[in-house]
């Protein structure tokens, strides 16, 4: 209903009082009153007359659905009201010097007043203010905080897989930096960005004086951000490491921001909020908090709710939905790390090989690979005489090199730890065509192995599965006894390789590139010997 509309309201509208009151007991002479007394409270605005008693008075212009909702409906306002009309009339009728008290004491300033110990904190209503944009966001900071908040998770998920899917991780890893340092520092860069993010926030909010920052209790708001700004990053190393391509990634990570975000907000501000059809807000099922993003969502709906509604913003810990809240997103953190690196370590990567699904438990106890292995190599012509090449078994072992034979029936006989490198039978196969089919070889220390072969032949697909960069699809090597599918951390702390194109920056010295590929390898006692190196 319009403003200008009211007066033209049908029934029941103007048939409804607005309330009544029942006195038990008036007596002028000793002052005493005993009375009791009820409002209209029916929800439904229809049932209310436009007076601003029980029912507020709307601008023109304003939404159907707004004005019949119980939002306009002034229920306890109206009970204030009604206590102030009788208490006035009967103070006007038992002390006549009433009024006169009254008109000296709106003459008073307002800060005055409560230095008096006078004054009444109940107003006349409907009492108009005009509202400001710092209001606007005050109500609707519980659906703009989450999406600042969370707006930062498809960069991080990016990122991370984008690393993965070209190469750049596994090049880390190759310098011999480990697994659990390229998560830690990713880790920690990421919760740097969203530290700022934070940073920037509450600085601006101090600055526009939002209640929501400036009034919370900031051991409150610290420990609630730093929780988030954990679990998130941790939330997107899970989930990146569900994810191999980079462009998938961005789509998986907007996804969880628009339609997670709006879930959380419709569960945590509706379906378990705070309106005036509920006596009290329901508790939001804790299953649900195992999401951090809900967690989160319903932490800045409860603190901000206080402020903009309640004008009580939270003072410290003790709210046992807000602390359920905060707590969660702890647990969350480690649930979430744990999860997306044991998911990382074992998941088919493009550039990497898996690890054993129990690779946390010691070798003995967990089932190796099954590779295909061969039978010892006795001689050239035992293994061609089964050949069904038509120009007979000749001419293959002419195409031959004996010493390739003999260098297979070698690493066939020896022991893994035997040699600085073993490979048995080692294969690659990229979807039924062979890059590298069943080669076998042994290097000893101080030796120089080389590879030759015209373009196509396997060497890069060799070298690859050696450095740990490629899975095997059958086969074994070991490199100083450590298996490179097994072992890898283990075997890229050994292993140097320098590529086709030179990994060097040109922006950094001789002396700091060692410096760099040191802490890269973990080797921080050989830095002193840099000086000598570099002299010699």
């Amino acid at each position: 209903f319009f403003l200008s509309e009211m007066s033209k309201e049908p029934m029941p509208s103007y048939l409804l009082p607005d309330g009544a009151v029942s006195f038990a007991d008036v007596d002028y002479n000793v002052s005493s009153l005993a009375y009791s007394f009820s409002v209209n409270d029916n929800f439904l605005l229809a049932y209310h007359r436009p007076n601003g008693i029980t029912r507020a008075r709307v601008w023109e212009g304003a939404s159907h659905s707004f004005q019949n909702t119980g939002f306009s409906v002034l229920g306890n306002q109206g009970r204030a009201l009604v206590m102030e009309l009788v208490d006035r009339a009967f103070m006007a009728t038992a002390l006549p010097s009433h009024a006169r008290y009254l008109g000296v004491l709106s003459e008073l300033p307002s800060y005055a007043k409560p230095l008096l110990g006078v004054g009444s904190n109940l107003l006349n209503m409907p009492q108009y203010e005009e509202g400001t944009m710092e209001n606007l966001v005050e109500i609707f900071g519980s659906f703009l905080y989450p999406i600042a908040l969370i707006l930062q998770l498809p960069l991080y998920m990016y990122v991370t897989v984008m690393e993965k899917e070209k190469g750049l991780r596994q090049a880390q890893l190759n310098s011999g930096m480990s697994l659990l340092a390229y998560h830690a520092s990713t880790f920690l860069f990421n919760l740097l960005l969203y530290a700022l993010i934070v940073s920037f926030m509450v600085v601006v909010g101090h600055a526009v004086g939002l209640s929501f920052f400036a009034e919370t209790s900031h051991a409150v708001l610290g420990v609630f951000f730093f929780g988030w700004g954990l679990a998130m990053v941790a939330f997107a190393a899970f989930l990146a490491s569900l994810i191999n391509s980079s462009r998938t990634a961005t789509v998986v990570g907007y996804s969880v921001v628009l339609f997670g975000t709006g879930l959380g907000i419709m569960l945590s501000q509706g379906v378990y909020g705070d309106n005036p059809t509920r006596p009290e807000m329901p508790k939001m099922p804790a299953a649900l908090n195992l999401l951090p993003q809900f967690a989160m969502i319903r932490g800045v709906y409860l603190m901000n709710w206080g402020c903009a509604m309640k004008q009580e913003c939270v003072s410290g810990f003790g709210d046992g939905q807000l602390d359920a809240c905060i707590g969660f997103l702890y647990l969350d953190f480690v649930l979430y790390s744990l999860a997306g690196f044991y998911l990382d370590k074992v998941l088919p990567k493009p550039n990497e090989p898996s690890s054993h699904w129990l690779f946390f438990l010691p070798e003995g106890w967990r089932t190796r690979r099954k590779r295909r292995r061969v039978a010892p190599i006795r001689s050239l012509a035992e293994i061609l005489s089964n050949s069904d090449r038509s120009d007979g078994p000749s001419a293959a072992v002419a195409s031959l090199d004996e010493d390739v034979c003999e260098e297979e029936r070698r690493a066939d006989a020896c022991a893994e730890d035997e040699h600085e490198l073993v490979v048995r039978d080692l294969s690659k196969d990229f979807g039924g065509n062979v890059a590298v089919g069943g080669v076998g070889l042994v290097v000893d220390r101080g030796e120089c192995f080389g590879l030759l072969g015209e373009n196509g032949a396997g060497k890069t697909t060799l070298i690859k599965m050696l450095s740990c960069s490629l899975q095997p699809t059958t086969g074994t090597a070991h490199l100083c006894g450590h298996d490179v599918t097994e072992k890898p951390e283990r075997v890229q702390k050994l292993v140097g390789i320098c590529p086709q194109f030179d990994i060097l920056w040109d922006d950094l010295t001789v002396r700091e590139h060692l410096l760099l590929f040191l802490r890269l390898k973990g080797a921080f006692s050989a830095r002193k010997d840099v000086g000598s190196i570099l002299t010699e």
